[in-house]
Formats: C-alpha cells, sequence, structure tokens
C-alpha cells in the first residue's frame, strides 16, 4: 500500500446507520495502523472530511499514520460548507487541486 491514496468521500464506512458506519471506519483506520498498512497519502472529501475533524472516532488512528508519515489531504471546500474549518488540523487542509494532483502520483487509488 505504500504507493498508494485512500480516497474517503462518506462520513463512515458501509452502508448502516451512522454508528455502525463510524465504527467500521474506526476499525479500519486503526488496522491500518496497527498493521503497518500504510497508504501514501488519505484524501478526505464530501462528507468524508467528516471523518478527520473533532469528534470522529478515528482521529487517533489518522494522528498516528501522520507519525508514521502518511500525508493527509482534507478539502476546504468542504469543511467550509460543513462549517467545520476550524474542527480540523490546519496543516491537514487542502485543495481539490493538491487531492487530484495525489491523484496523479500514486500507483493506486482506493475508493471507501
Amino acid at each position: 500500500m505504500h504507493n498508494t491514496a485512500l480516497l474517503i468521500s462518506n462520513d463512515g464506512l458501509g452502508h448502516g446507520d451512522e454508528a455502525l458506519r463510524h465504527m467500521l471506519a474506526a476499525k479500519y483506520f486503526a488496522t491500518l495502523l496497527e498493521g503497518n498498512f500504510h497508504p501514501r497519502v488519505l484524501l478526505f472529501y464530501g462528507a468524508g472530511v467528516k471523518l478527520a475533524c473533532d469528534g470522529s472516532p478515528c482521529l487517533d488512528s489518522l494522528q498516528g499514520l501522520v507519525e508514521a508519515k502518511v500525508e493527509i489531504v482534507v478539502c476546504r471546500s468542504c469543511l467550509e460548507h460543513y462549517e467545520l474549518i476550524d474542527a480540523t488540523d490546519s496543516r491537514w487542509r487542502g485543495t481539490m487541486l493538491q487531492i487530484l494532483e495525489w491523484q496523479q502520483l500514486v500507483d493506486k487509488v482506493i475508493t471507501l
């Protein structure tokens, strides 16, 4: 997974209720971290930006992935749309152009 981008556009994983979607996303990111399955970058846009914001059950794992040198880009326009611009790490905020550039740089893009 080392030259892979994960594209996250939904507020959780799967199609269950919010609690299940959030639990699955938290487990997925924790497993990435613990299993040493580190992608090169995590790209969040649409409702997916909510997973990278304060109160998300994914934050600890995302911080751990950053410490493991995984890049994170969270769509600034989406954060503004959801009025969450101050609810995410300012170093993670990026543009749609950055998301597109990362998609071109990596060997594989996986949409969650």
